[in-house]
């Protein structure tokens, strides 16, 4: 579509058409809907140039200087769009207007059905509009009538030609049709006709009134007429909007010719501005007609008179209805209009889910998420609960489209019971992300795409890569940890939600990916919404535990329950489904009492009224209800309603197929039901479509295809039941049958079905035989849960036979399998009919291996009765029989209790004594196991030497005999004993790192845990609290999947130090508090109750509770005596601390013997600790001495613990010891490096000591901005405090010494600085919980710091003022230190924000087309974070600033803007375009965009500030200044972006040659006048060509990119680096002579080589040479010259090196440049084309090679060289007139011998017939089956013949999928070229 703007006929002269061209490039290149330029020229042809072109010719200023009549055309570029969301095909465009355009298009996912689709902008105009269709779309689809559009579907458009698009584009569906203007069609037509088509309006208006909406507004092409059934009719393409509603919600303002005063005045809408509307249409069309002449004059006084009742100004003199106007037509003309046709009225019920509760819920999912997504809050999941019949299908549903509206990627699994597949939900998540992923990503990961996808697919075309290894083959962590990669990769330029229903059947392997895609805590762009029913989850412990952790581990926000709806809710979802107005009461009543409100028993409850005819619509178009007895009435109970009454309505066929169905209980495919009834074929799809359209079938696509099952299992048990047993095993008998031949014949899962159906039908034998078989495989797979599946079928079978022996093995290792996954009960279960068994046979040896299996589980279920008993039970029978094994076994396995218990003494006994008697050889297994429980023993009794010792030879022998995973304990003990005695943190690690390692590569969970646990202590003993807590979460997540109870309550012990640590005291609060009562009631409450209580007394110190602090602290250190074990000297110091504080007495000898005691077991963490802590204290009381004393015992054990907040505690002491002004400079150096310090508490400490010796020194003023500051921290500090606590905190440990002196440096700077206005005084003593935000407000006296003194302003000037006076200055001197570099301009902009607001972080930035930021210029450096990002889409969206001066109270307010905490104010404001006013060009802009007058300025760049300081001036005065100032801004960043596309790059982001050349020469200048030096280096990839042929020019590209980013981090931020060839790179090096650019030469050389960018496997390297000026030369073109030849020395060394001109070089090697002559300028690409014209030309020289070789040859290098997928030459015979191809040869991309490929025959016969070759999209061919996404891969084409003398001789074809490359004309010309120069070469061979 082309759109023609302007015709102009006058005299131009050069400077005015670069003016016109200028602003045409300014302005259109925002824009994307206009792609190319036509100028026409005045006794020429038409020249198309692109938008870039013409920028660049603008820029060269190459415009012709003589006069030319032109003519400007732009042409959208939006008609080229051929897809759309991968369902819509686009037709044609229908019409454009100012809010979007309507196209037709075929729905390729319904047959190429042909729609409507009418795209919406986002813009302030439709923002509501698209807000409003966000949540109530489904409203539009429950209406059908004839005269109104059927509207089909809403929904954001995410992709584009199947590439992902990030313009804010939504659309909506409706029916497509062919019509005529209404107006147009009236021309000519008689009265009745018209009469008739006003009758038809009146009888759509009514019907839109009936369901509840108005027609609002309508312009002229909203009426059309089309022919429907031989008869045509009115149609209304306007969109109707709701009663009651919102002007701002209607998109179409600008259409006013039929709206009502009302309208005109106040936007008010009702039931007569639509009665006016239909009165205006009347008068229109009568008017179009032009017949009154023919009409009596009583017709058109009477028709008049009907126009103006429905006109009248004032809407009460109207008439009030619709029938009143049929009323009056019928009276007046004598006809019979009836506008109430109860046909589509009385439509069957919809279900719509749309009740404002829900979207609620929906709503509060959606801040969650963007939370996790935008401000990096760890919640990344959510849990949906829903109750029996609340909707959770329908509630989910509507939760994945909303979330698409939003903008988010949603992707929906719903799993069944009867999954039994491995990664279930893998093959969804990949199909519903691929999509929008790059194809980079896709190819990365292909083997592991491949290896989920592949599957099921039925097409193969994604071929598997050799060195990818599939799941099958590696460990499963492996390939889940390349899974979980995958899909983070592939979801970087999105935000991605993931809806898992029916969560409780997720399949083990894809619940650990789901685990290991939780990991990921930063920058996370997947949220997870999980979803059972209320049943299960209550029922369901291992489901509960799971989602208690993901809380525990602040992962998972609180569970949403999805409870049935209230009275008032019922009545609005009976509304909903009727499209009522109003519900009559008592009806109401009933349907709520008699469902409780269940959303599901509501619909089905008003379906059977519906269909029994006992509601329904009346002549009026209403609903009857009074009319039945409602008391009366047979309703159904909830429970009973999921069997819909109409099922047994339905005819024997249908019976036959809801029998066949529910035999089976997983979804079943047409064919399989086709064995069951006599109905085939696609009448038998007909009918199961049909039930699937009435909702008692889901039809589904699975492993079998397009499948079917029952919507209600309560209705497919009742089906089943009704079925005789004899039928019912026969149908199973058949079942088996065709499931086996199915499985057989096709590669597809349904194993697990199959067995189910042997099973039942009494086929024991040979189900049995399939069981074993399946067993075997899946163990061998490591596929715990099917393997479960299986055995529980097999004991199944074998409790109907009499195999003891083979149900022995089946129930051991099933209990063995449930024991590895923590169901212990289960496994408990199938122990116990091992022990039937051996009792009942009297074998007494499995019957003692069975009890001592049994008091394990037990005791791993805590209960200690049964598990004691056990362990009786064994020991007793042992006595009696010889079975030392067994013995052995059994002192083995009571070592968890006796640790427990801290029996540490008798157990040492025990194993001491059976140590002395055990064979060590023939009992050498037990016996390494024994000495590793030894060796830790002794360890735990403080004999760490020699437990270490015995640790050693436990590893040896185990080692020895390859059995590792018992290795796992011994190599465990050791590094506890390097972690707890020596404190050799590294030496530790490196044991749990090799544990890790063994436990992940044999899937032991246990030790996975143990090891993620001692991992994580290790950080938070080096004070890495936030690292740690990371690894304890994977180790929580190990420890809940086998319910180690005791392993879970050691991990939340240690978090709860960790958040003590980062101040997290609410969670500290909430973990201790759940953890008391499991702990007191468990059976190892002797093991950690000490630790418990150690915690328990750091929180309470914390929160200054000293006496219940020094409580717990003893109740620890009593336990420690009571149990035998060493003594807990954190409890020890809590304890001395606790007294300390409340004796305020210092015991120093008490002191120094907990010190001696410490340092002599080696705690020197706890030591240093306690020195640092206990020497503040010291010094705050005046005690100077003894505190540095402390301080210098603490620093002797600097080399056995040191870290980050030690030392910055160390250096804060020992500045408190100083005076004066040595301990103000120490304090203010302090606070200077503390900013990454994750600790608030030290962080006010320093502020406040630096502000009293401020005081001190009488500096009031410096001392107010410290002093809010240390507020400002206290009160992030006090956020993470309980509320109960929070007083208590403020008032202890000094703290309320920050507002006391706060007040106090108030008060003496009003006394000494006059004109201050006092503070007011406030005490802290008495504050309560209320009165906290009070506390906190700081604004005061922040104004106070803020204030300037007399002499710095001018006498009655207030503050805003002097900063408006100091930001004029500022403005005058940056403007006058503007120079033509854009970007130093930007920086001094930015820099002069920073200084005026006092911002940390300042930053200009345009978004890219990937959007990406590209920061142009900051004032700090810059970090890019996704709030950022986040906080610019904003932005856009809103399309104004956003301006938050004081983020706390924002969000006290709660603001719409997501901001992180430690953010205080911020601003964003957008560079927008300026529009010109006045000249020629605001003509042109005022034609070009005629619809679009509202329109906002294109945003081109923004503005970004913000603040982590309370003290600051983030104030309303300064954003006004920053926003002034962003008009300036957009010129600079105009210009920067225009330089930027003209100087850089796109592909390496390197300046091009032309700027690269500009800038030496302006060097040299430079360094001639001044007497300087500079270097050059010529750097080029060594066998680039290599890469190209074997990895593509995809990977080349990529490794030059990357190459690139590689040499600009090497070098200095002064020098200039180009690209000056293909992969040819040129650096230059100011100020740096030949040896100084060696150093960096080889820098990037070493950089390069060790990047190993291809692999391992495959090196790549860069040569480079030097040249430098002026030793080497004083010409541009020499030195680049030098340069070059020292490069090719080196390429001719040997590559790999860098070489210094040297003057011998230029005779022994000359580089041959192949392009001389042929080729100048900086074309890129120009050098790979060139050389393979010259390579085609010597091919021809080739003598060896056939003419099919050189074909063959020629066809591969024009595949390569275009970027095609598969080519083919096709040789032509000439007979006469006719033509035929004789031979063709066919390849693949990198094939090294023909291939049969597809092409389309037509395109060639048409190349070969015509003679005239193409390029296009071939849309008619056959595409094949892209298995990613399953949609057609269309196919981009070349055809060109190959002629001679004009005769054809061949035609060559080319064909690419559309999702890699499209072919341009550019393409189509070079391959032309060289298709012509081979015929050329070829003409005698031909």
């Amino acid at each position: 579509m082309k759109q023609s703007f302007a015709d102009y006929d006058i005299l131009w002269d050069s400077k005015s058409l670069v003016s016109l061209l200028l602003f045409y490039a300014l302005n259109v290149k925002y824009s994307p809907n206009f792609s190319q330029f036509v100028i026409k020229l005045k006794n020429s042809n038409c020249i198309f140039i692109t938008r870039f072109q013409l920028l660049t010719i603008v820029e060269a200023g190459d415009i012709f200087s003589n006069r030319y009549n032109f003519r400007i055309v732009l042409e959208e570029g939006g008609f080229q769009m051929q897809f759309i969301n991968e369902q819509y095909k686009v037709v044609g465009e229908k019409s454009t207007d100012a809010y979007g355009t309507t196209y037709i298009v075929e729905d390729i996912q319904k047959d190429g059905l042909l729609k409507h689709l009418r795209i919406i902008n986002l813009q302030n105009e439709t923002r509501d509009f698209i807000n409003y269709m966000k949540n109530n779309f489904n409203n539009y689809s429950k209406y059908y009538h004839p005269y109104l559009i059927d509207f089909h579907f809403f929904n954001r458009i995410r992709l584009i030609d199947y590439k992902q698009t990030v313009l804010n584009h939504y659309y909506y569906t409706y029916d497509y049709f062919e019509g005529i203007n209404l107006f147009d069609y009236c021309r000519g037509k008689d009265f009745d006709s018209i009469l008739d088509l006003a009758a038809e309006l009146c009888e759509a208006v009514k019907f839109l009134h009936l369901r509840g909406f108005l027609l609002c507004r309508i312009d002229n092409n909203d009426l059309q007429v089309v022919r429907d059934e031989e008869k045509n009719h009115l149609k209304i393409l306007a969109l109707p909007y709701p009663r009651e509603t919102s002007s701002r919600i209607i998109i179409n303002k600008m259409n006013t010719c039929f709206a009502a005063p009302e309208v005109h005045k106040d936007a008010s809408y009702s039931v007569l501005t639509d009665v006016y509307i239909i009165g205006s249409v009347i008068s229109c069309m009568l008017k179009a007609s032009n017949h009154f002449e023919e009409k009596s004059e009583d017709n058109h006084g009477l028709i008049m008179d009907i126009i103006k009742k429905c006109m009248a100004e004032k809407p009460e003199d109207r008439f009030q209805t619709i029938d009143q106007i049929i009323a009056g037509m019928n009276n007046c003309f004598g006809k019979e209009y009836r506008i109430i046709n109860k046909q589509y009225i009385q439509a069957m019920p919809q279900y719509r889910l749309n009740p404002s509760a829900r979207h609620r819920i929906i709503d509060r999912i959606l801040n969650n998420a963007k939370e996790h997504f935008f401000i990096n809050r760890p919640n990344k999941v959510s849990l949906v609960v829903g109750l029996e019949g609340t909707g959770k299908d329908n509630f989910l549903e509507t939760l994945s489209i909303i979330a698409q509206h939003e903008g988010f990627v949603s992707v929906k699994t719903v799993l069944n019971e009867s999954d039994v597949l491995r990664f279930s939900v893998a093959e969804t998540f990949l199909r519903g992300i691929i999509k929008y992923s790059d194809k980079e990503i896709i190819d990365k990961y292909i083997g592991i795409v491949n290896s989920v996808m592949s599957k099921i697919s039925k097409f193969k075309s994604i071929p598997p890569k050799a060195e990818d290894e599939y799941f099958e083959k590696e460990s499963k962590e492996k390939f889940i940890k390349r899974l979980s990669s995958f899909i983070e990769e592939a979801s970087k330029k999105f935000h991605c939600i993931f809806i898992i229903e029916n969560f409780q059947w997720i399949d083990e392997d894809s619940l650990s990916l789901i685990d290991e895609m939780l990991k990921s805590r930063n920058n996370s762009r997947t949220y997870i919404v999980l979803a059972t029913d209320k049943e299960t989850y209550s029922q369901d412990n291992k489901l509960k535990e799971y989602c208690r952790n993901l809380k525990r581990m602040n992962l998972m926000s609180n569970t949403i329950v999805l409870r049935n709806f209230n009275f008032d809710e019922t009545v609005e979802f009976i509304k909903l489904i009727l499209s009522l107005d109003k519900v009559p009461y008592e009806f109401a009543k009933i349907i709520y009492n008699k469902t409780k409100g269940s959303p599901d028993y509501i619909y089905d409850i008003i379906y059977m009224l519906f269909s029994n005819n006992n509601i329904y619509v009346d002549d009026e178009g209403c609903w009857v209800f009074d009319k039945v007895n409602h008391e009366s009435l047979n309703i159904p109970n909830a429970e009973d309603m999921d069997i819909l009454n109409n099922v047994y309505r339905l005819d024997s066929n249908y019976q036959d197929i809801l029998k066949a169905v529910s035999i089976f209980d997983t979804a079943v495919s047409a064919d399989i039901v086709e064995g069951f009834v006599e109905v085939k074929g696609e009448r038998l799809v007909s009918q199961l479509n049909y039930l699937s359209y009435i909702s008692i079938f889901i039809r589904k696509q699975n492993d079998w295809g397009i499948s079917y099952s029952f919507s209600s299992l309560k209705l497919k048990e009742s089906i089943y039941e009704s079925i005789p047993k004899e039928l019912r095993r026969k149908y199973h008998e058949k079942a088996s049958y065709i499931l086996k031949s199915k499985l057989s014949r096709e590669n597809i899962k349904g194993e697990d079905e199959l067995i189910r159906q042997m099973l039942r039908a009494n086929w024991h034998l040979e189900v049995k035989e399939y069981i074993f078989d399946s067993v075997r495989k899946t163990m061998e797979n490591n596929s715990i849960y099917q393997t479960i599946q299986y055995l529980e079928h097999a004991n199944e079978l074998l409790s109907k036979e009499n195999a003891a022996d083979e149900r022995i093995s089946v129930c051991s290792r099933l209990g063995e399998l449930y024991e590895l996954i923590g169901e212990y009960s289960k496994a408990v279960y199938c122990f116990n009919i091992v022990e039937d068994i051996a009792a009942k046979e009297g074998n007494n040896y499995l019957l003692a291996d069975v009890y001592i299996r049994k008091y394990s589980l037990l005791y791993k279920l805590d209960d200690r009765k049964a598990s004691l008993k056990y362990l009786a039970y064994a020991k007793n029978l042992l006595r009696t029989i010889d079975y030392k094994a067994g013995m052995c076994e059994h002192i083995i396995v009571m070592n968890r209790m006796m640790f427990h218990k801290r029996k540490f003494s008798s157990y040492i006994r025990i194993l001491e004594s059976a140590l002395k008697e055990i064979d060590k050889e023939e009992y050498k297994f037990i016996y390494a196991r024994m000495l590793g429980i030894y060796g830790r023993l002794k360890a735990y009794k403080g004999e760490y030497d020699e437990g270490l010792i015995v640790l050693e030879k436990s590893i040896q022998i185990l080692e020895s005999m390859g059995n590792y995973i018992k290795m796992l304990y011994p190599l465990n003990s050791i590094g506890t004993i390097y972690y707890n005695h020596y404190t050799d943190i590294q030496k530790a690690r490196e044991y749990f790192e090799r544990c890790l390692s063994i436990s992940q590569r044999l899937g032991n969970v246990y030790y996975e845990s143990l090891s993620y646990n001692n991992i994580a202590d290790q950080y938070r003993i080096e004070d890495k609290y936030s690292t740690a807590l990371q690894f304890y979460q994977n180790s929580l997540t190990k420890a809940m999947q086998i319910k180690d109870k005791y392993m879970r309550s050691i991990i939340n012990l240690n978090m709860s130090l960790a958040n003590i640590g980062i101040e997290d005291y609410k969670k500290v609060l909430l973990t201790l508090g759940e953890m008391e009562k499991e702990i007191m009631n468990s059976k190892y409450s002797g093991d950690i109750m000490d630790y418990f209580y150690q915690c328990r007394a750091e929180f309470l110190y914390a929160m200054g509770e000293y006496e219940r602090a020094a409580e717990y602290a003893q109740k620890s250190v009593n336990m420690c005596i009571t149990w035998g074990i060493m003594e807990n000297y954190e409890a020890h110091f809590v304890k001395l601390l606790s007294e300390i504080q409340l004796s305020g007495r210092l015991n120093h000898g008490k002191i120094k013997a907990f010190l001696d005691k410490v340092f002599e077991v080696n705690w020197y963490k706890l030591g240093r600790t306690a020195c640092v802590k206990l020497a503040e204290i010291y010094i705050s009381k005046g005690m100077k001495k003894q505190g540095l004393e402390l301080l210098a015992r603490g620093l002797r054990y600097v080399s056995n613990i040191d870290t980050d907040m030690l030392r910055l505690r160390y250096e804060y002491v020992e500045a408190l010891a100083k005076k004066g002004t040595e301990r103000l400079e120490g304090l203010t150096k302090l606070a200077g490096l503390m900013e990454s310090a994750e600790n608030n508490e030290i962080k006010w400490k320093i502020y406040k000591a630096i502000a009293e010796e401020l005081i001190e020194q009488k500096n009031y003023r410096e001392a107010l901005k410290y002093l809010i500051t240390s507020l400002s921290y206290l009160r992030k500090l006090v956020y993470n405090v309980p509320d109960e606590y929070k007083v208590r905190f403020i008032n202890s440990h000094d703290r309320s010494s920050v507002k006391e002196n706060l007040c106090r440096a108030a008060e003496l700077m009003t006394r000494d600085e006059p004109g201050q206005k006092a503070a007011k005084k406030y005490t802290t003593g008495n504050i309560s919980l209320q009165e906290m935000d009070k506390y906190f407000d700081y604004t005061e006296y922040r104004d106070m710091y803020r204030y300037k003194e007399a002499d710095e302003i001018a006498a009655g000037e207030d503050m805003d003022t002097s900063t408006r006076m100091k930001f004029l200055g500022k403005m005058q001197e940056l403007v006058s230190r503007f120079s033509d570099d854009e970007t130093a301009n930007l920086k001094y902009m930015v820099d002069l924000f920073a200084e005026i607001t006092q911002a940390k972080n300042a930053f200009i930035a345009t978004l890219q087309e990937d959007g990406s930021l590209n920061v142009i210029a900051s004032y700090n450096r810059y970090q890019e974070t996704p709030f950022y990002k986040y906080l610019i889409e904003q932005v856009n969206q809103k399309r104004d600033s956003i301006i938050v001066n004081d983020t706390f109270e924002y969000n006290a307010k709660k603001g719409d803007i997501l901001i992180p905490k430690d953010i205080t104010a911020v601003f964003c404001i957008p560079i927008v375009t300026q529009k010109e006013r006045g000249g020629i060009g605001i003509e042109l802009v005022e034609e070009r965009r005629r619809y679009k007058e509202q329109m906002d300025n294109p945003i081109i760049g923004y503005i970004y500030l913000d603040t982590d300081s309370i003290i600051n001036n983030f104030t309303q005065e300064s954003s006004l200044f920053c926003m002034m100032a962003a008009k300036i801004a957009y010129v600079l960043t105009d210009n920067y972006n225009m330089k930027v596309m003209s100087t850089v790059d796109k592909l390496t982001r390197l300046y091009t040659r032309k700027h690269f050349e500009s800038a030496l020469s302006k060097e040299l200048v430079y360094a001639e006048k001044e007497g300087g030096q500079f270097s050059i280096i010529m750097a080029d990839i060594d066998k680039f060509k290599n890469i190209n042929d074997r990895f593509g020019h995809q990977k080349g590209d990529e490794v030059l990119q990357n190459i690139s980013s590689i040499i600009m981090s090497s070098v200095r931020k002064g020098d200039i680096c180009g690209r000056y060839g293909g992969e040819e790179i040129i650096i230059l090096l100011p100020g740096t002579d030949a040896e100084g650019a060696r150093t960096v030469a080889e820098k990037i050389r070493k950089k390069v080589e060790n990047a190993k960018l291809l692999g391992f496997n495959t090196p790549l390297t860069i040569s480079m040479g030097i040249s430098s000026y002026p030793e080497h030369g004083t010409w541009a073109k020499d030195l680049i010259d030098k340069a070059d030849q020292a490069l090719y020395h080196v390429k001719e060394s040997g590559r790999n090196g860098s070489r210094i001109y040297e003057l011998n070089m230029s005779n022994s090697i000359k580089r041959i440049d192949r392009l001389a002559g042929i080729i100048s300028g900086d074309i890129v690409e120009d050098q790979r084309k060139t050389e393979t014209m010259l390579e085609i030309l010597d091919l021809q020289r080739d003598s060896d090679k056939t003419l099919e070789e050189k074909l063959f040859s020629f066809l591969g290098r024009i595949i390569e060289v275009s970027e095609a997928q598969t080519g083919g030459i096709f040789c032509i015979e000439e007979t006469g007139n006719e033509k035929r191809i004789s031979r063709k040869i066919l390849r693949k991309r990198l094939a090294d011998r023909e291939e049969e490929v597809y092409y389309n025959e037509g395109i060639v016969q048409k190349c070969m017939e015509t003679g005239k070759g193409e390029y296009q999209i071939d849309w008619n061919g056959y595409p094949g089956i892209d298995i990613l996404t399953g949609m057609p891969d269309w196919q981009s084409v070349i055809a060109v013949p190959m002629t001679d003398r004009g005769r054809i001789k061949g035609v060559t074809y080319l064909s690419v999928s559309i999702k890699s490359k499209e072919f341009d004309a550019g393409t189509y010309n070079y391959v032309k070229t060289l298709v012509d120069i081979m015929a050329a070469a070829l003409r005698t061979e031909l």
